[in-house]
Parts: structure tokens; sequence; C-alpha cells
């Protein structure tokens, strides 16, 4: 019967052989920050050219949520819902 202390070694070794030598996932950016702290959309990052995704912001007295959406032609459509707070 193996011991529990040979178990955690192999698992150990296992585990950092997986983070030393592991394929690591190309991660896709679809932003990129500018020099002046602008931020740019490159919409020619990605294979397929679709995208969509929301973003959410909140004051004081009126919160949004705009959505958007980029098709295979790279055409945008907007829609956005407005919440006005008591």
């Amino acid at each position: 019967m193996v011991s529990n202390k040979v178990l955690f070694i192999i698992f150990a070794l296992v585990f950092v052989s997986h983070l030393l030598f592991g394929q690591k996932a190309k991660q896709k950016y679809y932003w990129e920050l500018s020099s002046s702290g602008s931020i740019i959309w490159k919409l020619d990052k990605w294979e397929s050219g679709q995208h969509s995704d929301n973003i959410e912001m909140s004051g004081k007295r009126v919160s949004a949520i705009i959505y958007y959406d980029i098709n295979e032609h790279k055409e945008l459509s907007i829609k956005r819902d407005i919440f006005f707070h008591k």
C-alpha cells in the first residue's frame, strides 16, 4: 500500500510539471489602452469578427446598461436600458 507521503510527493511533482511545462491558452484581448488612456476596440483581432457584450454604468441617480453586438460583416448594433433611481 502506498503511503500518504508518497502520494503527496507524486501529486506535487505532477502539479509542478504542469505549471512549468503545461500549454498556456492564448487569451484574446478585444481592447487596448492608448497612450492617452482611452480604450481602443480592435475589430481585426479575432477571426470570426462576431462579438457581443454589455457595459454597465451607475451613478447617484441613474444607471445604464449598454448592449452592443458586431456581426460577421463588422456592423454595429447598440441597445440601451436606462434606469432612474428614486
